[in-house]
Parts: C-alpha cells; sequence; structure tokens
C-alpha cells in the first residue's frame, strides 16, 4: 500500500490501508463500505493490539487503516506479505517513518503484524512480557520483515533481522498444521 523510495515518500502522512477482498466467482465489485473494518486499538511498548471484528458471510472482506496512535502518522507496507496456509496466518509488515527528506535514513518503526488471511481478525503471535502474547510486534531502526521457521515438534519460531547485531528469533504462540490449507472436495 505504500513506498518508502522517493525523498518525499517519508513526509507522506496519509493514512494508508491493508486490504483483503474475497474472490467471489460471481464477479461484481467491491468497494470500502462492503468491507469489515478491522482497527488497531493500542500500541504499548513493543506490542500492538488489532481488533478482533467479525466479518459477516455477506461481507466482501476486510480493510485495517495503519494509524497506529496516531491519525496520520504515513505507516505503510512496503514488503511482501508472507502469508502462511498451514497456520492459518499474514504476516504484515508495515514501515513509519521519520519525518526526514532522506528515504535511506535510519530511523523508521516497523512493525509485523499477524492476522487472519480470511478476517484480518489480530492473531496473538508474538510473546510479550509476563507471559501474554500480542498480534504486532515492533522493530527501531530497521524493516522487520520475519521469516517463520517450521519446527519438528509443529511449533514456529520467527527469525528476523536485529540490525547491526544479527539476527533474532520471536517465540511464538502458533503452531503449524501441514492440511491447515487442505480441504476436502467430496
Amino acid at each position: 500500500t505504500g513506498r518508502l523510495l522517493t525523498p518525499s515518500d517519508p513526509t507522506t502522512t496519509a493514512v494508508q490501508s491493508v486490504y483483503g477482498v474475497r474472490d467471489r466467482s460471481s464477479g461484481g465489485t467491491a468497494t470500502r463500505a462492503d468491507l469489515t473494518a478491522q482497527q488497531i486499538t493500542s500500541e504499548s511498548g513493543s506490542s500492538r493490539t488489532i481488533s478482533t471484528n467479525a466479518v459477516a458471510t455477506t461481507s466482501a472482506g476486510w480493510y485495517l487503516d495503519l494509524t497506529g496512535t496516531a491519525t496520520s502518522s504515513g505507516e505503510r507496507v512496503v514488503a511482501p506479505v508472507t502469508y502462511l496456509p498451514e497456520a492459518s496466518l499474514a504476516l504484515v509488515t508495515t514501515v513509519r517513518p521519520t519525518a526526514t527528506t532522506d528515504a535511506c535514513a535510519p530511523g523508521v518503526t516497523s512493525w509485523t503484524m499477524a492476522l487472519s488471511p480470511f478476517s484480518g481478525r489480530a492473531i496473538n503471535l508474538f510473546a510479550g512480557s509476563g507471559g501474554t502474547f500480542s498480534a504486532g510486534m515492533q522493530q527501531t531502526d530497521r524493516l522487520g520483515t520475519l521469516t517463520p521457521i517450521r519446527l519438528s515438534n509443529s511449533r514456529m519460531k520467527m527469525m528476523g533481522n536485529a540490525g547491526t547485531t544479527g539476527l533474532e528469533q520471536s517465540e511464538v504462540s502458533r503452531t503449524w498444521n501441514p492440511r491447515a490449507a487442505w480441504q476436502q472436495v467430496r
């Protein structure tokens, strides 16, 4: 939904969104009014909470405005979404740049959010303090794309960029199922 390439990009603060639109065989057009809204409801430290609004079967899909704690933060998606069908989740990485004219300057806040690809609902995936889990994990001064690591005991870890210190592992609460995306036809 965004870019961070030109000198004017870091100063763009328009609200951008992530969309999940149902592919219906009947065709037709879907407008934003036909979609269910999900919201970023809070940010605390490096954790983010996202709504879990139910998406009706009559809805054309969902959307999530990238407003964070500021109504016009300039947060945007600049990396591909990672879809994990065996865990029924999508990892969406966003970046919120500092207001500078140098697109390559450090000083970004990056969030990786775990969402249901079918409803946009939060999936509390990332370990926080005190044994709690949240749907979003913040990283500062780097683009926080995560790579899922599937362990042999059906558990998962996420491996990510730790800036100048190398790589870091994140504990996740989700297990994976090799048949989660499989559906019996008859």
